[in-house]
């Protein structure tokens, strides 16, 4: 929905307005984390000409940080590697870490410490498409023989959160599961006698 994008846009530009100097460069703190693991989330999708799958980045948290990030569900971040060549940054959002699907539980490591782990879902698209977010299959982080991915350092600045937007974005699709006799009651225009 357009209306949501927008109201998610104005939301960022606020959060930057608050969150930035004079010189227009964002005053919060850049977190260092360590890739630990990446599993895609969903399967490969068929559908269109380039490919995209969500993918979940789980990081170590560097000790030298001055704090920990925000983790709270709809969390926006940007993230960057000095690994990528065709991507400066892309976007991550912090969403359920609850195993929803049996894909995804069978993709997961068996590690105790993976509770601990700061986990960002990011796309990933076959083909790079600017002013996406989407990190280019190309800028994966090379696979080990074992089939883990090689450790990398990556960055991440905390933009906003998008918990507001989506929520009136499934508030604006559960509409159509209203029956007429509640949207009739909702959308009155004629003011209710409170007397009876």
């Amino acid at each position: 929905s357009p209306h949501i994008l927008e109201e998610g846009l104005l939301s960022l530009r606020q959060e930057f307005t608050t969150n930035s100097n004079r010189q227009a460069i964002w005053t919060r703190e850049t977190i260092t984390m360590h890739l630990r693991s990446c599993i895609p989330v969903d399967p490969r999708s068929n559908s269109t000409a380039t490919s995209v799958r969500s993918y979940e980045f789980a990081f170590s948290l560097d000790p030298k940080n001055a704090s920990q990030p925000a983790t709270n569900l709809g969390e926006i971040f940007v993230v960057h590697s000095p690994a990528w060549k065709k991507q400066t940054c892309c976007i991550g959002i912090i969403l359920s870490n609850d195993i929803n699907s049996t894909f995804l539980a069978d993709q997961r490591l068996d590690d105790d410490d993976s509770h601990d782990w700061f986990k960002l879902w990011m796309c990933v698209c076959s083909e790079p498409k600017e002013k996406t977010g989407w990190l280019p299959e190309t800028d994966m982080p090379p696979k080990n023989p074992d089939g883990s991915y090689a450790v990398q350092t990556m960055y991440a600045l905390n933009i906003g959160t998008c918990t507001d937007m989506m929520r009136q974005y499934e508030g604006l699709k559960s509409l159509n599961c209203l029956g007429s006799h509640l949207k009739k009651a909702i959308f009155c225009r004629d003011m209710i006698d409170p007397s009876g």
